[in-house]
């Protein structure tokens, strides 16, 4: 079937248009692993993808996203934007050489990490810190409570301890990272500054994901204000333009976040819910794919019934 045919009988469900957005993390040869807590994807599969939603979809840019929503007519191919979180090189040197082989539109969240002299991210630490440990006995970890899944061998427990280090008071939160960053010391580089102006200079849209990354439904007011500004001026002074967008991390935002992004003079505010965008979306809360947690043979099929969830 052509690409029109296979998604025809999608767009005769919905009732009004609506679209999509999809959130990359790495882009890398190493094996697959979903018990990790940022899986890679291999290139092959990515470029696949990107294949497939060309052919089926319209791929817009996420700036753009809701407006082509608003303006589509029914029977229209569905709009999907293609996102990506956090600052990895991979992203400028893997991803985007593959989005511009396929002449597809990506925005790239960042923090800005490298401003700070710091490289990778708390949970790159804890996964070096664990597999740094092959007999998982636990040695290794922090004489921390908050490690004690991890040593129990508790099933999944990697998934736990990070759960909770997310939901910790943003002090106790630092306390933790910094035990991780001494313990592990993991190599992972951040983008810095050329890759940076790389992917802008090629086109793709840059975005704020807060410099330090923190859960923001956890921060107090105050807290949550400095989130949402701490770095983001670096950034645009280095592309030269402002920043509009803003992925929230770990994919969590509520109304009071929203509404402070919103404050905040973003325009658009990206979750990690799998939830499609349409005309009456908040465009300070809309959901994104994680294409990730999706087994690649599954991926046509979920797309697809992502976007019929729509009813708005």
């Amino acid at each position: 079937m052509t690409g029109r045919d296979l998604l025809a009988p999608l767009r005769r469900r919905l009732s009004t248009p609506t679209g999509l957005a999809l959130v990359y993390h790495r882009i890398s040869r190493a094996r697959p692993d979903f018990s990790r807590l940022a899986p890679a994807m291999d290139p092959d599969v990515f470029r696949s993808q990107l294949e497939h939603l060309r052919a089926h979809y319209r791929v817009v840019p996420a700036s753009q996203l809701l407006e082509e929503v608003a303006q589509a007519r029914r029977g229209d191919r569905p709009a999907v934007a293609i996102t990506f979180d956090d600052d990895l090189p991979a992203h400028a040197e893997t991803a985007a050489p593959l989005l511009q082989q396929a002449g597809l539109p990506a925005a790239f969240f960042l923090c800005g990490t490298s401003f700070g002299g710091e490289q990778g991210l708390w949970w790159d630490d804890l996964e070096a810190l664990v597999e740094s440990d092959p007999g998982r006995s636990g040695t290794t970890l922090p004489d921390d409570v908050v490690f004690d899944p991890l040593r129990r061998g508790a099933p999944g427990a990697i998934h736990t301890v990070a759960e909770g280090i997310e939901q910790l008071p943003r002090q106790r939160r630092d306390e933790v990272a910094a035990q991780l960053r001494a313990r592990a010391g993991s190599t992972e580089r951040a983008l810095d500054e050329t890759g940076i102006r790389a992917l802008s200079g090629n086109g793709f849209e840059i975005g704020f994901h807060t410099r330090r990354h923190y859960l923001l439904p956890t921060l107090d007011d105050p807290e949550l204000a400095t989130a949402l500004t701490e770095g983001r001026a670096e950034l645009e002074s280095l592309l030269g333009h402002r920043l509009t967008m803003i992925a929230y991390p770990h994919g969590k935002a509520d109304t009071r976040v929203a509404d402070a992004a919103r404050a905040a003079a973003f325009d658009y505010g990206f979750t990690g819910l799998a939830r499609p965008v349409g005309r009456s979306s908040d465009p300070l809360q809309l959901g994104r794919l994680d294409a990730h947690a999706v087994a690649p043979p599954d991926f046509a099929r979920t797309v697809e019934a992502t976007l019929a969830r729509s009813g708005r």
